[in-house]
């Protein structure tokens, strides 16, 4: 039992590690440079990251 109990932990944080990338790509200008405005950045910032969350889990 501790063996698979390991396994899905290592699988979990895997998980949590890339949408990390993912969420640190949201933040950067690369992703969200369209926008004129801070509130504009933080709609697109706020959907990226809802799109990591969502493809991750």
């Amino acid at each position: 039992m501790k063996g698979e109990i390991s396994k899905q932990n290592a699988s979990k944080m895997h998980d949590l590690a890339v949408a990390g990338t993912c969420l640190t790509d949201c933040t950067r200008d690369n992703k969200c440079s369209d926008k004129s405005t801070s509130v504009g950045v933080g709609v697109c910032v706020g959907e990226c990251a809802i799109d990591c969350i969502v493809v991750q889990f």
